[in-house]
C-alpha cells in the first residue's frame, strides 16, 4: 500500500509477516536515524539500507501504531496562525537541537512538519 506517492513510502510485510514501512530514496542518513532511534524518537529500522540498482535505497523501519500521527497531520484542527506558530517553533528546536557522532556535529535537514511524527 502506498502512503505517500510523492515519497515513495509503503506500508509492508517483512518476513516474520509484521507489518513495516519501506521507504525509497537516493540518499539517506542511516547514522543520524540510528541516533534519534537510540533516543527512542524515531521508529527501530528493521535492516540496514539495501542498495538498489541506480543506486536507490529501500529504508525499512518498524510500523508505528494508530496513536501516532505527523506533526502537519495533527494540527489541521487548528487554525492557521497556530499552525504556523507550532511548526515554527518545532522546526527551530530541532535545527538547533545538535547530535554528537564520531565527532561531527549532525542536524537533521528534512525536519518539515510531514516527518515529524507526534503522538495524538
Amino acid at each position: 500500500m502506498l502512503f505517500a506517492p510523492e515519497k515513495l513510502v509503503y506500508q509492508s510485510t517483512d518476513t516474520n509477516g509484521d507489518t513495516c514501512v519501506v521507504k525509497y530514496a537516493t540518499s539517506y542518513n542511516v547514522e543520524f536515524h540510528k541516533l534519534l532511534q537510540e533516543e527512542e524518537i524515531a521508529p527501530r529500522l528493521l535492516s540496514e539500507p539495501c542498495v538498489l540498482p541506480g543506486n536507490w535505497l529501500e529504508i525499512r523501519m518498524e510500523m508505528l501504531d494508530d496513536s501516532w500521527t505527523n506533526l502537519h497531520d495533527g494540527l489541521n484542527s487548528y487554525n492557521d496562525a497556530d499552525v504556523s506558530a507550532v511548526e515554527d517553533a518545532v522546526m527551530a528546536a530541532i535545527q538547533m537541537h545538535k547530535l554528537r557522532s564520531s565527532g561531527k556535529k549532525m542536524v537533521w535537514a528534512d525536519a518539515r512538519p510531514a516527518n515529524v511524527m507526534v503522538q495524538k
